[in-house]
């Protein structure tokens, strides 16, 4: 992208150049930036349409080349401050660059209207007037450019996507479009400050802060683009894998906690910050750091086992040795458990990850066990036909599986004749479970009035060897 701008900015300098005379008809001008330090008192004045003989052309490049080594000359004092970069060497050659088309653009504005030429060796508070020049006209190409022809195809690849139905595009070119705009602009006032700023140091500096802003704005970008690729992965997952949610949003907070500390070490490093011995005594702290919060780092991990092993996701009721209730949260230490007294019970994650945990959520069919006594005086047609009769009734119920249910006459209780009855629910939730424990049992028991039977109960008979006589006061 800024090679890219560069070369606009050169060529949009070079196009309005081409309209006032050719390249072969220009000079550097008198007095200007490079001339003042490029000119010589052998160096004639081109005016007009007179063309440069070769020897003269090659005397220009060659005042250009001891300008251009001279510059270099002078920015090693900020590099010495700031450390030896390469980009710094591109900025200069860049900056020289741009310079030199303004210098040729201003001569053939010169030829064509001379009186132009004193406003353009003039100053403005220290400033030479033509290097003003030059980056309005930058910043005005660039302020056009972000405004309306960047603004424009932004706007035409949202409609394109909203056409094609492809929202998300649609929202991702949308997430950018803030992004690219403040980082043409960006581009704009560092090539104009190339035109306006003569110190070559100077230019160095300007060149640091213009990237240490250049990539605060990526990182911005990268942020959004962030947020917006968890939002779409949030969305797809809501309802098929809840457990995964956690997950993306654990994902979320690790990324972004990565990219501050990516950013603030790039922000470092463009200060002339020594990154390596930042990293090393990182390395060194981070071992005192994770000894004192071993705690901590093991929450951590198990907040990853119970997202990776997912044996419960919110709003799940699980039931552990301690603690039965329904899950509220999984938070990066704990995980918070709302019981059913309506009490908050908040577990660390290490500990929860190393009990085990029954999960009553992921039953796909709830059982129902029970036992039902009849009296002994019950006969053996009777004891068949109501084993027979249970069975009708749970093969009849909608809310029973009716592939399931066992009903058999068991166990000679102490005091009853026990049938067990098993059979598993289809819906799981308390309301709808309990009411089909009701429906049951009320068929149930409908079923045994039918047979002329009756419940047993608990009951005991006492035989007395001796009969003792009662005796009764008779009423005079």
């Amino acid at each position: 992208m800024i090679n890219i701008m560069r070369k606009f900015s050169i060529l949009f300098l070079a196009c309005m150049a081409s309209v006032f005379a050719s390249a072969d008809q220009i000079a550097p001008a008198e007095n200007s930036p490079a001339a003042q330090e490029s000119n010589s008192e052998n160096t004639p004045e081109v005016s007009g349409p007179k063309k440069l003989s070769p020897e003269k052309k090659a005397e220009i490049r060659k005042k250009f080349e001891e300008v251009k080594k001279k510059m270099t000359t002078e920015a090693h004092g900020a590099e010495e401050v700031l450390g030896v970069r390469e980009i710094d060497s591109k900025q200069r050659e860049e900056a020289f660059d741009l310079k030199v088309k303004l210098f040729k653009f201003l001569k053939s504005i010169e030829n064509k209207f001379p009186f132009l030429r004193d406003l353009f060796k003039s100053r403005i508070f220290g400033v030479w007037t033509g290097g003003l020049i030059g980056a309005a006209l930058v910043m005005a190409f660039t302020w056009i450019f972000q405004r309306y022809i960047a603004d424009t195809i932004f706007k035409l690849l949202a409609r394109a996507f909203d056409k094609a139905n492809a929202n998300s595009l649609k929202e991702f070119f949308s997430k950018l479009s803030d992004p690219t705009r403040a980082f043409i602009m960006l581009l704009g006032i560092n090539f104009g400050l190339m035109l306006v700023i003569e110190d070559p140091a100077k230019v160095v500096v300007e060149g640091r802060i213009f990237w240490g802003v250049a990539n605060a704005i990526g990182f911005w970008a990268i942020w959004r683009v962030c947020d917006f690729t968890f939002n779409v992965i949030t969305d797809r997952l809501a309802d098929k894998h809840k457990t995964a949610l956690n997950l993306i949003d654990l994902g979320r907070r690790v990324t972004k906690s990565a990219m501050i500390f990516f950013g603030v070490l790039v922000a470092l490093d463009m200060c002339g910050a020594n990154i390596g011995a930042i990293v090393a005594s990182l390395g060194i702290g981070g071992a005192a750091l994770a000894f004192a919060s071993k705690d901590t780092i093991a929450n951590f991990f198990g907040s990853i086992s119970l997202v990776a092993d997912r044996p419960f996701s919110v709003g799940d009721w699980i039931v552990t040795d301690s603690i039965e209730g329904i899950v509220e949260g999984i938070g990066i230490r704990s995980t918070k458990i709302r019981t059913f007294p309506k009490t908050l019970v908040t577990i660390p994650n290490s500990l929860l990850a190393n009990i085990p945990i029954d999960n009553w959520s992921k039953m796909n069919l709830r059982r129902v066990k029970m036992t039902i006594g009849l009296t002994y005086s019950s006969s053996t047609d009777q004891m068949l036909g109501i084993v027979k009769d249970i069975e009708k009734i749970l093969s009849e119920n909608k809310e029973v599986d009716s592939g399931t249910f066992i009903v058999n006459f068991t166990d000679f209780g102490p005091s009853s004749l026990d049938i067990t009855v098993i059979y598993y629910c289809k819906r799981i939730d308390a309301k709808n479970y309990n009411a089909t424990r009701q429906a049951v049992n009320l068929e149930i028991m409908e079923a045994v009035e039918k047979r002329g039977l009756s419940f047993a109960f608990p009951s005991s008979s006492v035989y007395l060897e001796t009969p003792v006589k009662i005796a009764r006061e008779k009423d005079d």
